[in-house]
């Protein structure tokens, strides 16, 4: 009897200690497996008392079991082949199954064994990543076909020439045969050529790396201030805003009525693309205005308002 084992099996080796018998000429040696299937290992080889004494049978072999001499020792490829249990079930009875076809002969297997190799389970099968640059943020998106013990993925992100650090967590599915798909923003990157991976991670600590995809985050061309999103908000919201060259930032909100509710930011800022964050948690529900002014060293402005709602 042998257990269940997390993978299939991928190689079948099986070894006669010591099979005596008076008339091996008459002998027939069979496998069968837990699923019914048989593999004629040999078939009335040898002559009398030839016995199989350390046999053992493996498909890698050179010699045929038919070709050896008896008694029989050593390693020789039997006469079917045990290749058939390729991806069969570990789990179950495999037996030795031992006779002699012309029934006038007696003998006795004194001991045997058998070898499973299994191929170790795939954690995760990842069958697609990717990653798309918006303003100053990176959207990575990766799909699995399958996972086993996934505790999840950490993002890691270099760029240029640097090396890999963490920037964030995505928990895993566990054990499914089920696709999954999961998305990662990396926001507020300077203008860049970035370079992400995946490290899979196994809920016993045993970790996969993904390949690498690289991505370029542009500097913006001119001044700009995006529609804040999620618009309606509850309770916050991001801003985000492009500087082409180093300036002088005030960005801030005002209610309906044109009194300041916050400064989110004064004072010089690089170039880039930028997201700020606004939390509207202690304010009442309506209309509010931002508003952007920005000067360059050389001179250049920029100006602009735009609206938002809180809805609580």
């Amino acid at each position: 009897m042998v257990p269940a084992l997390e993978s299939s099996v991928v190689k079948v080796i099986v070894k006669i200690d010591n099979l005596l018998h008076s008339y091996t000429g008459d002998l027939d040696i069979y496998l069968k497996g837990p699923n019914g299937t048989e593999v004629e290992l040999s078939t009335d080889n040898g002559t009398a008392g030839d016995n199989y004494v350390g046999t053992i049978f493996d498909d890698a072999a050179t010699t045929l079991i038919t070709a050896g001499t008896a008694p029989f020792t050593g390693t020789y490829k039997p006469e079917g082949l045990l290749s058939t249990f390729t991806n069969a079930e570990s789990g179950g009875a495999w037996i030795l199954r031992v006779y002699d076809d012309a029934n006038d002969d007696t003998g006795s297997v004194r001991g045997w064994s058998l070898t499973l190799i299994t191929g170790a389970p795939i954690p995760v099968e990842l069958s697609s990543f990717n990653a798309n640059s918006t303003g100053s943020a990176v959207e990575l998106g990766w799909i699995t076909a399958t996972e086993t013990n996934n505790l999840g993925f950490e993002v890691e992100r270099k760029s240029g020439n640097g090396n890999f650090a963490k920037v964030g967590f995505v928990s895993g599915k566990g054990t499914t045969t089920e696709s999954n798909s999961y998305t990662f923003i990396d926001k507020e990157l300077a203008a860049a050529n970035y370079t992400y991976r995946l490290k899979q991670i196994d809920l016993n600590g045993a970790s996969n790396y993904s390949n690498e995809i690289e991505v370029n985050v542009d500097m913006p061309a001119e001044f700009g201030l995006s529609q804040n999103y999620p618009n309606p908000f509850n309770p916050s919201t991001v801003i985000n805003f492009a500087l082409p060259v180093e300036a002088k930032v005030t960005l801030k909100v005002f209610d309906a009525i044109g009194q300041e509710v916050v400064t989110l930011v004064n004072g010089n800022t690089a170039a880039g693309n930028h997201s700020v964050s606004f939390d509207a948690s202690k304010l009442n529900s309506g209309l509010y205005i931002y508003t952007i002014n920005a000067e360059s060293v050389s001179g250049q402005k920029f100006s602009k308002t735009m609206k938002m709602m809180l809805l609580k």
